[in-house]
């Protein structure tokens, strides 16, 4: 069946669209894909998600632990490529890098790391979400401004929207390649441990003795306590 884009704005909305087509679209003829556009909506949820969990944080003093440290640097080299994807008109690659961010660096990850001390961390999680509307702001221009308004009120932000709002600044001190490579380390470890708590049925409340890791020769020792906590070892 052909649709217009016209249905998919009274069905979806502006943003919806043009997100799709900057997401799809590299210059050629595609069909609509409605799987696609149901991933569009689960990114906005987590984009939604995110801002209410950072609206819920306390902030209070504390010192930078490696997870920290890894987000920010993950978030600057964010702002790097998508900039560069943006600047040479490959605004898919940009969608590309935006949604690994939110859904798997941010979301599935960082958050989860840091519940239990969510109220240490308000500073970071600011930064990066008001970084992520503007870098998302091209894209989707209504909803992020939306989103811009209602931190307005709660005069988290001073501009009168997001589109006034100054491009995110690069700070290439804060980038360390070699954390985030080695937390990628930590990620591997975790993922397969919880799988491997999943095959034999063994919840995560329940804690173990000890863990068994074959196939990486070694890992900080920062990010070994991370891996024990996530893993519950």
């Amino acid at each position: 069946n052909i649709i217009s884009p016209q249905e998919i704005i009274e069905k979806y909305g502006r943003d919806y669209l043009r997100y799709y087509f900057a997401k799809i679209s590299k210059g050629e003829d595609f069909s609509f894909d409605e799987k696609e556009m149901q991933e569009i909506q689960k990114l906005l949820r987590v984009l939604t998600n995110t801002n209410n969990f950072v609206n819920q944080v306390q902030k209070k003093k504390s010192t930078l632990k490696p997870e920290d440290k890894w987000i920010i640097s993950k978030y600057n080299s964010l702002i790097l490529e998508t900039t560069e994807h943006y600047n040479n008109y490959r605004v898919y690659d940009a969608v590309r890098c935006l949604e690994d961010f939110i859904m798997k660096d941010v979301s599935r990850t960082y958050i989860q790391m840091i519940r239990d001390r969510s109220d240490e961390t308000y500073d970071v999680l600011n930064e990066i979400r008001l970084g992520i509307l503007k870098l998302f702001a091209p894209i989707m221009p209504f909803i992020t401004d939306k989103i811009w308004q209602e931190l307005l009120d709660k005069k988290v932000v001073k501009e009168e929207s997001v589109h006034l709002s100054l491009w995110p600044k690069v700070n290439s001190k804060k980038i360390d390649k070699k954390l985030e490579a080695e937390m990628g380390k930590a990620l591997r470890i975790i993922e397969a441990g919880l799988a491997t708590r999943d095959k034999v049925q063994i919840g995560l409340k329940w804690p173990l003795a000890k863990a068994s890791v074959y196939g990486i020769k070694s890992i900080e020792k920062e990010l070994q306590e991370i891996v024990k906590i996530q893993l519950n070892v």
